[in-house]
């Protein structure tokens, strides 16, 4: 089921992109563009990898 994203959801995505990219920026950059290019379940891969990332 596909629930759009609230406020507070993109708020929590941009924060953990801008702490991945001070990780590293080389490795956010294909996580970027696989969110750019849309989808809830790539989203979704997106923020999973930059929990992974941020621990």
């Amino acid at each position: 089921m596909n629930v759009p994203a609230t406020a507070q959801d993109l708020a929590a995505l941009r924060a953990q992109i801008y702490r991945a990219v001070r990780l590293d920026q080389d490795i956010t950059a294909p996580m970027l563009r696989l969110l750019l290019a849309g989808g809830e379940q790539a989203g979704q891969r997106v923020i999973t990898e930059l929990d992974r990332l941020a621990r």
